[in-house]
């Protein structure tokens, strides 16, 4: 993703030249750069027209945060990587990436998007109220089409896997 124009070559040549079902990425690049930008556009452009859904899977948004993580506290070093990461951070951070992605328009642009996202949707569907809200005020300074919750269900896909080991 560093470099959208190559890595859309490269989807191409995976997708058709080597029978590849999907893209894996991480949420961003390691200096911490969304793909809510036009940047991104030429990648966006060839995964619809492939037809291959996106993954994007979480990692720190900083080389630095494993140096000096952002939730240090007075609790050991593994305590502060894991709420820098797998523990909370990664799950928020993701949902932001998908809510920036909708506010930039991005699933107007490219309406046929596939995205699937894990371990539950990255918190997204629990705060489903707070989401909608966003939504309409993101579709108001805008001439969007859909709302988050169509772009929800038709562009989007996830894996309930690995966040909810608790009995029923």
């Amino acid at each position: 993703m560093h470099h959208p124009v190559l890595t859309s070559i490269e989807l191409e040549l995976c997708v058709r030249g080597l029978g590849f079902v999907e893209v894996l990425a991480h949420t961003h690049l390691p200096d911490g750069t969304y793909y809510d930008t036009p940047r991104f556009h030429p990648v966006f452009k060839t995964e619809q027209k492939l037809d291959v859904p996106i993954y994007f899977h979480p990692t720190f948004s900083n080389p630095e945060v494993k140096k000096v993580p952002p939730h240090d506290g007075f609790y050991p070093r593994d305590v502060e990587m894991a709420l820098s990461g797998w523990c909370a951070a990664f799950h928020c951070e993701s949902g932001l990436h998908i809510l920036r992605l909708f506010a930039t328009s991005m699933f107007g642009k490219f309406p046929r998007l596939k995205i699937m996202i894990g371990h539950a949707d990255k918190l997204l569907p629990y705060m489903p109220e707070r989401n909608l809200e966003y939504s309409s005020r993101c579709s108001k300074a805008s001439s969007r089409k859909r709302d988050l919750r169509q772009v929800w269900d038709q562009n989007t896909w996830y894996q309930q896997a690995l966040l909810s080991n608790y009995p029923s």
